[in-house]
């Protein structure tokens, strides 16, 4: 799965920035479920991201929350779309079916996070997916 999205972000020369948090952070996650909701964010900032751009992958945490940031040097998301990104059966791209972004939402959702979206047309869109700390030490 992640093989296919580095092929697509060398294709399009598009660095990759990685600042990962100066610790451990820890949440219980379905972690196959985690991973595709990352995959649907960095698949949408890969296509959205034009050649020799950046995407930007950020990790930061505190006693109460866990947050991941994705971020990216495309487009931006429209104003009048923004609101709609989540609905199922909404996209802007041809032969799509607009369920990833409602997939996203949903596995964040069941693991009692939030997500975020800024975005500045021309500059680009950031995903923040926040946790909270929640650690179960198996025995």
């Amino acid at each position: 799965m992640y093989q296919s999205l580095k092929k697509r972000r060398t294709k399009k020369s598009i660095k990759l920035s990685v600042n990962l948090a100066g610790h451990p952070l820890k949440i219980n996650t379905q972690k196959n479920l985690l991973r595709a909701a990352i995959f649907h964010i960095i698949r949408n900032a890969i296509e959205a991201t034009p050649d020799r751009g950046m995407i930007t992958v950020t990790t930061a945490g505190d006693n109460e929350k866990v947050t991941l940031a994705i971020s990216d040097t495309g487009a931006g998301i429209p104003e009048e779309d923004i609101g709609r990104i989540f609905d199922p059966f909404f996209s802007t791209k041809l032969f799509r079916f607009g369920m990833g972004l409602p997939l996203v939402k949903q596995i964040i959702s069941e693991h009692l996070g939030e997500i975020k979206v800024e975005s500045e047309p021309g500059k680009g869109t950031t995903f923040k997916l926040i946790f909270p700390v929640r650690w179960i030490e198996k025995k």
